[in-house]
Order: structure tokens, then sequence, then C-alpha cells
């Protein structure tokens, strides 16, 4: 999945969209310790944060889903030094 069909999927609100995210964010969560993700974050709200970055960054939609996500979460939620 790119991040094209997860764009779609997202603003359609199929379940998809959302399992997908908090996936991707289950993954970065135990591989990265630099992205602080707030407690109670879920998916409709996960997914906000990474439709409108594609928004922001159209380009980048051509990406892989788990890269979008990624770069999306990085960018939202990079934890304070």
């Amino acid at each position: 999945m790119d991040g094209q069909d997860l764009d779609r999927y997202c603003k359609a609100g199929y379940p998809l969209c959302f399992g997908y995210i908090l996936g991707a964010t289950d993954a970065i969560n135990w591989l990265r310790d630099d992205i602080c993700i707030p407690a109670g974050s879920n998916g409709e709200t996960l997914a906000a944060v990474v439709v409108n970055w594609m928004e922001r960054f159209p380009a980048k939609r051509t990406e892989a889903g788990q890269m979008v996500v990624f770069n999306a979460l990085k960018d939202a939620y990079r934890c304070k030094q």
C-alpha cells in the first residue's frame, strides 16, 4: 500500500486505514525512541495526522504507506529534548 491508497482509505473512513496506521505506529514505537505519541491516541486521531501531513506534502503520497505514516508521526510527535 502506498500513500495514495492510504489517503483514499482514510478519507473514506475505511477501518483498513485505522488498522494500518495503528500497526505501523506499534512498529514505530517499538523500533524508535525519538517519536513520542501521546497516550490514548486512537486510529482516528492518528489518521487525521497522517492525512494532514499528506495534504501538506502531496508529492510524498507515492511513497510506501509505512514511510508516510513514519514521516507524518515524526513531524507531529517528535520527542522534546
